[in-house]
């Protein structure tokens, strides 16, 4: 894998660029060695958020803290590995507003375990997740309004990933949305699928009671075993244009 194939532009301190549509209340990039903080080697304690919302992730028991690559992939081990948000600043995800999520990953087995979340699928728990969903790997995303059997989105991308490459994932959710177009899926620079989304209750208004984190679910009850290059989060649906030069970004930054 090249990464950052177009050699170093001009930007920030590491020379990286910018995302081209500025507006992320998220920006968690692998490749910038300079946000992170380790316990020893290459141990992640602190994932830093570039955004300037200081959204930052963390944790605090060494043998549960993911490793960082000189390539810029934070791998989950599928055992224990997770990180978790210093504030609850992730509620529009799951309370009627409109997101737009991009993740470079590459899942290391085909199993059920979350990406980010601020809850769990089979939680009475408002809240949201993305997680990559069983065999093959698919991305899955829901929302839960805190009732029980009353789910507010529930859906699938068509599309699969194996566990040999890296992949740029387009996740567009809107909780308010018609339907079947609450969970809208891209793999890498291919056509939109609506996800088999089984969820028609309308969202719950409250924030979640969980702290979001990267890697586990709220329950801490299933575990990652994943390598995570970067995620980007937009509150809001982001046109065509802007979501396809962000995709462009994604798939060239990381060589896909």
């Amino acid at each position: 894998m090249s990464l950052i194939p177009w050699g170093i532009l001009a930007s920030q301190s590491q020379g990286i660029p910018e995302p081209p549509v500025l507006g992320y209340s998220l920006w968690l990039d692998g490749y910038d060695e300079s946000v992170f903080s380790f316990s020893s080697g290459s141990v992640v304690s602190e994932w830093r958020d570039k955004s300037g919302n200081d959204n930052d992730f963390a944790q605090a028991t060494v043998s549960a803290q993911p490793t960082r690559a000189s390539s810029g992939l934070i791998t989950f081990d599928g055992s224990n590995d997770w990180l978790e948000a210093s504030t609850k600043f992730m509620n529009n995800a799951h309370n009627g507003g409109s997101n737009t999520f991009f993740i470079v990953a590459k899942p290391n087995r085909a199993a059920v375990f979350p990406i980010i979340s601020n809850g769990w699928i089979t939680s009475r728990n408002v809240g949201f997740g993305i997680l990559y969903n069983n065999n093959p790997s698919k991305v899955f995303a829901f929302v839960n309004r805190g009732v029980a059997s009353s789910t507010v989105v529930s859906g699938s991308s068509t599309s699969t990933q194996g566990t040999t490459d890296l992949a740029a994932w387009t996740i567009r959710l809107d909780a308010n949305a018609t339907v079947s177009q609450r969970a809208e899926f891209y793999l890498n620079s291919g056509s939109i699928e609506t996800g088999s989304n089984s969820g028609s209750n309308p969202p719950s208004t409250a924030n979640s009671t969980n702290l979001p984190g990267i890697g586990s679910d709220a329950d801490g009850v299933y575990y990652a075993d994943m390598n995570l290059a970067e995620i980007l989060w937009y509150e809001s649906d982001l046109s065509t244009a802007d979501r396809e030069d962000t995709r462009d970004y994604l798939i060239a930054k990381w060589g896909i």
